[in-house]
């Protein structure tokens, strides 16, 4: 676990020799983490760049489903996540509840994360197991912002959760209610 502990901790030199000492660039630890994920977790870019050339699995899943990308848009990790995206990650993966990348840059309401990810042909209307959309986190989180460009890219503004809920339902904020004005005016 010498990778995972200098991916971590940003150790680059360490990196490079364990590297070309042949270390397992996909070793999961107790949680599954990859040495990769720890990098992105981090934060950590030129670390997960070397990661990447040197072969890891850009896709790797922990325990809970998690991959490098995930944690990334997570955390908004905007350069990462386009370094992962440009070295072949499923912008559509799903974590063992069913959230995608997209469901954690809506989450954290990051705008560029989210639109890196759009661009990239991320679902926008994936469904978690309890039915959330991106667009019903980014309502239920106030993120202004990240709605508006979820509903410029098409994203179902009458999806329903497992609970019967529509996005506006969720939603707190009296300028993301207004964004759903017009729609719900013309479908009186």
């Amino acid at each position: 676990m010498a990778l995972h502990a200098a991916a971590k901790n940003g150790v680059f030199a360490e990196v490079r020799r364990l590297i070309a000492a042949g270390a397992d660039l996909n070793a999961h630890g107790s949680a599954g983490w990859t040495p990769l994920h720890e990098a992105c977790i981090e934060g950590h870019l030129e670390l997960a760049q070397a990661l990447i050339a040197a072969g890891a699995d850009v896709n790797a899943k922990s325990n809970a489903g998690w991959t490098p990308l995930h944690w990334a848009c997570s955390y908004g990790r905007l350069e990462t996540a386009q370094t992962l995206i440009a070295a072949g990650a499923d912008v559509n993966a799903k974590t063992n509840d069913g959230n995608t990348p997209l469901h954690w840059a809506c989450i954290r309401g990051n705008p560029k994360v989210v639109q890196t990810l759009i661009a990239a042909d991320a679902d926008v209307d994936a469904k978690t197991s309890s039915g959330w959309t991106p667009l019903h986190f980014a309502c239920n989180y106030a993120r202004l912002k990240v709605a508006q460009t979820l509903i410029l890219s098409g994203a179902n503004r009458f999806a329903k959760n497992n609970d019967g809920k529509t996005p506006v339902e969720l939603a707190d904020d009296p300028e993301l209610h207004a964004l759903f004005a017009p729609v719900v005016k013309a479908a009186c």
